[in-house]
């Protein structure tokens, strides 16, 4: 789900745990992403929600969240950020890092 800054504030708020990837359209690692995320919001349905942020979009939510690299993932829980990660990484890698923060 692509969202802007105002859904995104409304969404980390939430008791879920959110997986935000900050990407840019001309990125392609970025690209080779949106496949890995759709796979992973369809495993952790009603646990994880997963969320995408256009930086091109959205500068000032990329700023507020120190974002300097793409892809970025971001983990939240409760409205805390817990986890970081920079670079493209496997449906494996993502699981591992979601697995180990619920």
């Amino acid at each position: 789900m692509d969202i802007t800054g105002k859904k995104l504030d409304e969404l980390i708020k939430t008791n879920k745990t959110v997986m935000v990837e900050f990407w840019g359209s001309w990125c392609p690692p970025c690209q080779r992403m949106t496949d890995v995320l759709d796979d992973l919001e369809k495993e952790y349905d009603g646990h994880v929600s997963i969320a995408k942020v256009n930086v091109d979009r959205n500068p000032m939510v990329s700023k507020k969240f120190n974002v300097i690299g793409l892809p970025s993932f971001v983990i939240f829980q409760e409205g805390e950020m817990i986890h970081r990660e920079v670079g493209a990484r496997s449906v494996k890698q993502l699981k591992n890092i979601i697995d180990d923060v619920i």
